[in-house]
């Protein structure tokens, strides 16, 4: 459940209350007991977020330390997946992780979870992911969220697809998405140092 940060301005009162104060044009007010600043604002709470995400990315270098000789083309698979997932979300996210689903025009936060504990936001690919060439292009994929995910499967030509065309035609033009469309007809493949490629790409990349 997101949490929501309420104006606490009193009724009928003279006195108006000051934005945070992490900058001049700050829209949003400060948060009881974090001296004037908003939440996510405070200083102290910025660097708790940082040290989070360090140790976050500290994880997943131990975990990608673990990859030998004994893992599969699977495993690679996986990992790369996670990674470029999670950066095409953290591309298409603002500040405060909320992104705009392309197809449907929802907003969603990053930390957001459906009824069954899933993360609503998902890492949208307009040509399916069984087209290797475009698994893991930028252009084509998309952060959206898990409904309009799952009607791109179900419907793989439906609305919610008609949708992701329109939004792609007008960033890259009619041409160009004639072009990925057609490479789905063609017999692509992957292999295990392109994937630990990519794994070494989005592991650091910002």
């Amino acid at each position: 459940m997101m949490k929501c940060h309420f104006n606490m301005k009193r009724f009928n009162s003279s006195i108006t209350q000051k934005n945070c104060k992490c900058s001049a044009d700050c829209e949003k007010y400060p948060t009881l007991g974090y001296k004037g600043y908003f939440i996510h604002h405070f200083p102290g709470e910025i660097k708790k977020q940082y040290r989070n995400h360090k140790a976050q990315l500290s994880k997943i270098s131990r975990e990608l330390h673990k990859v030998s000789k004994d893992k599969t083309k699977s495993d690679y698979l996986k990992i790369a997946d996670i990674l470029f997932g999670n950066w095409i979300k953290k591309r298409d996210s603002d500040s405060n992780k909320n992104i705009t689903c392309i197809c449907c025009g929802g907003t969603f936060n990053l930390k957001d979870k459906d009824t069954s504990g899933n993360y609503v936001v998902q890492c949208m690919h307009f040509v399916s992911r069984g087209t290797y060439s475009l698994r893991f292009n930028e252009i084509n994929c998309h952060a959206g969220c898990c409904h309009c995910n799952l009607s791109m499967h179900l419907e793989p030509s439906g609305l919610t697809y008609q949708r992701y065309k329109r939004f792609l035609v007008d960033v890259v033009g009619e041409e160009e998405v004639q072009k990925m469309e057609d490479q789905k007809r063609e017999i692509g493949k992957i292999t295990e140092s392109d994937l630990k490629l990519i794994i070494e790409q989005y592991k650091t990349k910002k």
